[in-house]
């Protein structure tokens, strides 16, 4: 009996992993991925496996050939030209899947089970039509295309993609048999087998689905791939416990490889897996985490959901944890703290490739630090994007050049967390300019390590001054050449509970527009989780109840094919309460005339005589005719 396996992807959403491997040949739980498919199919009476091969196909003919002889079984390699889809392999391995009338097998060689292969067979001839698929129940069907077939003969009537009200809770498990008569209804050509070969065949009554039972994962990224550890050590519990460690330090579900070393006082568990070669420390807890062939992690270092790559090296006191995945050969110095990161293989890379990143959508945290790096593209971020990522470490690499405008444009919130310390950069008047005034915006990627930025004055390394201590090196800087390099925040002052519309204004239509709130949180239509923030559909923001808590930089991040590159539009939103008002026009006007009423009163007093004065004036000169000897007397 023969089987096809669909190895011919790039793996991308297991990268950094696959960067160095093709993601068949990574090892879950201390063995190859492909390696646990190819033993269960021989143990169930296939004799030729047949490899769709294209990405490091080399590398993948290598390594089953030596698996081959100690397996017993043929293995071929089917080289695909370009990529086929999920149906074309088939196309192309014709000649081989037709020798015999046979059934075979197709995998997908992502899924990981416990592989019910004969039961498959068994199945798949009681019924004895063209295909069967083997399917699997979800809690949450709505994110999947289900399987809708009868209850008692397992016959498909249709496929439902991502459906919105209940119609079955099965999904394709990405493990079919098939009949050789499959082959006449596919063309060598790229083709889907699930949405173009499969609905036909159900239509016709050619397809049955048969039910797994027990754990079935797609581990196709990190965060499956730990799951789906989980769930085989599990599975080893209930079927083979003698393969799980035990002993003093280990908790719960955890396999280890005979030639891996455990320090003192560790806490190992539960669901970890130790690879060949690799050395524990002393005082070292890991839980939920594959720590892959001779890795070493030091004494006292703390490591939770985590893949640790290939002959990494995790230093003292270090926390690792949120899915956080090294690459091959990564150092991770003393007393840090990777949060989610994804760290590329190697600790010497040299060049990126233009779409090293294509495919990591939703990465938040980048590091690159300490490589040798001469340039990055900071227009496309080599296909990263932007609007998910926080933290782009750049530092300690040999950044020679950094196009200024480029950097202007990134959006605020990644600019805060790009870090280009330590690069021998050109002592340019324009990117002095930008940087400082990040670092009097208080952007800590640039103000945490101000004493790092370094420049070459004379492109000599003997000329490396510090940015922001030899302000002479610039002084003949026109400030002016800083204008026009970053678009300032536009600045908007509104009081509480007003409403507030701010407008993505760009260059030209964009085909995606999204925000991101001062809380840091992506802004998509319908708008923010408590409903305070609306995301219209020409891409404005409305807020119809402003409060403090609104205050701070709104950014916009617009995309699309008619844009030269992804614009921003930053409004740095003031929230105040609102001022009093103003006193009634009666009162001011009673307080000026009682003040007016009061002075003149007093001018009157101070500049008006006293009417006895003029008696006193008729009455003198008599007194004085009368002489000292005869005073005046008066009379009544």
């Amino acid at each position: 009996m023969k089987a096809l396996i669909l190895v011919g992807g790039y793996g991308t959403r297991l990268r950094p992993l696959t960067l160095s491997i093709p993601k068949p040949l990574v090892d879950f739980c201390n063995k190859p991925i492909l390696l646990h498919q190819v033993e269960a199919l021989a143990s169930a009476g296939v004799d030729h496996v047949i490899l769709a091969v294209s990405y490091m196909s080399q590398m993948l003919e290598k390594e089953m050939k030596a698996q081959e002889q100690r397996l017993g079984i043929r293995i071929s390699m089917s080289h695909e030209e370009e990529p086929l889809g999920t149906a074309g392999p088939l196309a192309l391995a014709r000649d081989l899947l037709s020798e015999t009338a046979e059934p075979f097998f197709v995998l997908n060689s992502d899924v990981i089970c416990d592989f019910p292969f004969q039961a498959m067979v068994q199945f798949h001839r009681h019924h004895g039509q063209e295909g069967s698929i083997l399917v699997t129940k979800v809690e949450e069907p709505s994110k999947y295309g289900v399987v809708v077939c009868e209850a008692d003969t397992g016959r498909i009537h249709r496929f439902v993609e991502k459906p919105q009200v209940f119609v079955s809770n099965k999904i394709n498990a990405g493990m079919y048999i098939l009949s050789p008569a499959v082959l006449q209804r596919i063309q060598l050509q790229p083709t889907s087998i699930e949405k173009e070969i499969f609905p036909v065949m159900a239509k016709e009554g050619q397809l049955y689905a048969m039910e797994l039972q027990g754990f079935w994962m797609d581990i196709g990224q990190p965060k499956d791939f730990l799951t789906g550890m989980c769930l085989f050590l599990q599975s080893l519990r209930q079927k083979q416990p003698e393969q799980l460690c035990s002993g003093p330090g280990i908790v719960g579900n955890v396999l280890v490889d005979p030639s891996a070393r455990i320090g003192k006082n560790c806490s190992i568990g539960p669901n970890v897996s130790l690879g060949p070669g690799v050395v524990v420390e002393d005082g070292v807890c890991i839980r939920r985490c594959t720590v892959l062939r001779d890795a070493h992690i030091r004494s006292h270092s703390w490591l939770e959901s985590c893949i640790v790559g290939w002959r990494c090296r995790v230093g003292q006191w270090v926390r690792m944890e949120n899915v956080t995945v090294l690459g091959e050969d990564v150092i991770v110095n003393d007393e840090l703290y990777l949060n989610g990161a994804s760290v590329l293989p190697h600790k010497s890379i040299v060049h990126l490739d233009e779409h090293a990143f294509r495919g990591l959508d939703t990465l938040s945290r980048l590091y690159l630090g300490c490589n040798e790096l001469t340039s990055f593209s900071f227009h496309h971020l080599h296909g990263l994007e932007v609007t998910h990522l926080r933290t782009l470490d750049l530092s300690s690499n040999r950044l020679g050049h950094i196009p200024v405008p480029d950097l202007a444009a990134l959006p605020a919130f990644l600019k805060n967390g790009l870090y280009l310390h330590n690069n021998p950069l050109p002592c340019d008047c324009r990117l002095y300019h930008l940087l400082q005034r990040w670092r009097q915006r208080g952007l800590s990627a640039v103000s945490d390590f101000t004493r790092e930025y370094m420049c070459l004055a004379f492109k000599v390394p003997a000329s490396r001054v510090r940015f922001f201590e030899h302000s002479r090196v610039f002084e003949n800087c026109s400030a002016a050449l800083a204008g026009g390099i970053e678009r300032p925040e536009e600045q908007l002052h509104v009081q509480v509970g007003q409403s507030l519309k701010l407008h993505c204004n760009t260059s030209a239509p964009a085909g995606r527009i999204a925000w991101v709130s001062p809380q840091h949180e992506l802004l998509v239509a319908p708008g923010s989780r408590n409903g305070s923030i609306a995301v219209l559909a020409d891409g404005s923001l409305a807020i119809s109840n402003v409060q403090l808590w609104h205050e701070g930089v709104f950014v916009c991040l617009a995309t699309g094919p008619h844009l030269h590159h992804n614009q921003t539009h930053e409004y740095n939103v003031s929230v105040h309460f609102p001022h009093p008002e103003p006193e009634a026009f009666n009162t001011g006007f009673t307080t000026l005339l009682g003040c007016a009423v009061g002075l003149g009163l007093v001018l009157l007093y101070l500049f008006a005589p006293p009417c006895p004065a003029v008696a006193a004036a008729t009455i003198a000169p008599a007194a004085a005719d009368a002489g000292p000897e005869h005073p005046a007397h008066s009379r009544t």
